[in-house]
């Protein structure tokens, strides 16, 4: 789903179907989709996993980045999917989570992260970031306003960088105060009626009674719920509707 800010539209730009990985299909990072089509964009567009429907980027969606430009020519696209560092401390050994945008950057533009603009964008929101080049291979850049000294900093080391699961941001999000960067994409899917129409396709549904039954909720993110079925006690999330109340389209994490 795309929720255009300022009549922003893709255009040719395809970058995001190159740089995200997508479980649903198990597409990794950095590697070009099988369904994408040069000149036409997605080949199941129509019927593309949830996850690719429910996700726009962050220069679609995010006033904030109003001053950059389009992801096929700035070379990184930005993931509002929230995600966390755990900061250690080396005296209690206590490990806190610490909010994180995540972005994209193409590893034949391997500096395309030093975009003035970008850091602008950074420093002003105070903004700590990943930046990726596939599912691993990645650090974490601090801004001047996030330390002491004044200088952008750039941690390669002693830092977990690979992405967490739902139900670990989920868990992550209830122990401390994060930003959730996919709340607007959510409140547009309940405002255009998303759910019903996924609902109207699942192959599978549960009332609210066997979702008891069958999973152990951990958290709601409406119209996402995180649960670990009790089968098997995998974890993933699905999606839900209020009114009628079902819950469908489970997705283990991987």
């Amino acid at each position: 789903m795309e929720v255009a800010l300022n009549n922003r539209t893709c255009g040719d730009c395809q970058l995001c179907c190159r740089l995200l990985p997508v479980k649903d299909i198990a597409k990794p990072a950095s590697t070009k989709c099988k369904h994408q089509k040069h000149g036409t964009g997605c080949a199941i567009y129509a019927t593309r996993p949830l996850s690719c429907r429910v996700w726009s980027c962050g220069w679609l969606t995010d006033e904030a980045t109003a001053t950059l430009s389009r992801p096929d020519r700035s070379h990184y696209v930005i993931d509002p999917s929230p995600d966390f560092i755990e900061y250690e401390d080396n005296e209690t050994g206590a490990r806190t989570p610490i909010p994180v945008l995540q972005i994209w950057c193409d590893p034949k533009h391997p500096d395309a992260h030093r975009d003035p603009a970008l850091r602008a964008m950074l420093e002003e929101n105070r903004v700590i970031s990943i930046i990726r080049y596939n599912n691993l291979d990645a650090f974490v850049l601090f801004p001047p306003s996030a330390l002491t000294g004044g200088q952008w900093h750039e941690h390669t080391s002693a830092t977990r960088v690979a992405g967490h699961s739902a139900a670990e941001i989920a868990n992550a999000i209830q122990g401390a105060t994060m930003t959730d960067h996919t709340e607007g994409l959510r409140r547009a899917m309940l405002a255009d009626n998303q759910p019903l129409h996924d609902l109207a396709v699942a192959d599978q549904r549960w009332t609210t009674e066997e979702l008891q039954r069958d999973f152990t909720v951990q958290s709601f993110a409406a119209p996402f719920v995180v649960v670990t079925r009790k089968a098997d006690g995998v974890r993933g999330s699905m999606e839900f509707t209020h009114s009628p109340r079902f819950y469908f389209n489970f997705v283990a994490d991987r």
